[in-house]
């Protein structure tokens, strides 16, 4: 079983100025459509409000909507984001982020994200999408447990589909995230129970689909219908396997913590494996590259290959 304290202070990649260019947190990634209607936008902040209520005094970075740069996060932000967006044209498209950093551009295992579309092309295959994180440790010193947290905001977001587990916190600009492209592909490819999480190429090639299996992973109320039911979902489902059903959909809970497995060790998220074999049918079959070209980046065959470890 994989000590994830170790994990969260080891697996600290930096640049030589000291910049956190990559690290591990639990992560979840729900996708969802009509980000520019209200009701959507709504959920989208009362997901924040419980992000930022979980994680209070942690935040420290907020993306400005209209300058997109970063400025010091107070919590008075949140009520002007939400005027913001609750007053932002329909035919606009539009994003939010806030991070824990020490500085703004520092990958930081507290983070938000959420971006969506606009109305002008309502019938854009594109989904939208919620992104956050917290530390791999953090209900070690906090009441209650990542998937109830993840099936909180799964009845709030309601999403089409999603999923959490291990995964990599997102640097903080462009170039930085390049740079470490290569480190994050090797990890990946050691340790397959981490998500590969790059949710705006995702939401053009999954739509009603799942991307794939991990810890956590979230079935909309059509996908569960697609696969004959919640009850046959839990009779087809392996012993460890638990499912958390909220308003709209399920969490299928793959074992009792998340698993990271190791290549090098001829190791694999046993769990994982087990629960994909059930829930193949559902995943989505292409893909483009996650990252940009270069030596060990994922192509698109690399990223058509890691959709399909657990197979």
């Amino acid at each position: 079983m994989e000590d994830l304290s170790k994990l969260e202070t080891n697996l600290v990649l930096r640049e030589d100025d000291g910049t956190v260019g990559l690290r591990l947190g639990l992560i979840f990634t729900a996708y969802f459509r009509k980000g520019y209607t209200q009701p959507v936008r709504e959920a989208v902040m009362e997901a924040l409000a419980l992000w930022l209520e979980t994680v209070s005094g942690q935040v420290n970075w907020v993306l400005n909507p209209k300058t997109e740069k970063w400025r010091r996060f107070k919590p008075e932000m949140h009520q002007a984001l939400s005027q913001w967006l609750e007053q932002l044209p329909s035919c606009n498209e539009w994003s939010i982020a806030f991070h824990g950093g020490e500085t703004n551009l520092d990958a930081s295992a507290v983070f938000f994200r959420a971006l969506a579309g606009a109305d002008w092309n309502p019938d854009k295959k594109d989904l939208d999408h919620v992104r956050l994180g917290l530390p791999l440790t953090w209900y070690a010193g906090h009441k209650g447990s990542f998937p109830e947290f993840c099936r909180a905001l799964c009845a709030i977001l309601r999403p089409i589909s999603g999923y959490g587990g291990i995964g990599f916190a997102p640097a903080n600009g462009d170039m930085l995230a390049t740079r470490f492209e290569s480190a994050q592909y090797l990890l990946a490819q050691r340790f397959p129970g981490i998500e590969m999480d790059e949710p705006i190429t995702h939401s053009q090639y999954i739509g009603d689909d799942i991307k794939g299996v991990n810890w956590l992973t979230v079935l909309g109320e059509a996908l569960v219908e697609r696969f004959g039911g919640q009850d046959k979902l839990a009779a087809d489902l392996p012993p460890a396997a638990t499912l958390l059903p909220y308003a709209g959909g399920v969490i299928v809970q793959s074992g009792p913590r998340p698993q990271l497995g190791d290549t090098a060790a001829g190791r694999m998220p046993m769990d994982y494996v087990a629960v994909n074999a059930v829930l193949k049918p559902l995943r989505a079959t292409n893909t483009r590259a996650f990252h940009h070209y270069g030596p060990d980046t994922f192509t698109r065959a690399a990223a058509l290959a890691w959709l399909t470890r657990f197979d």
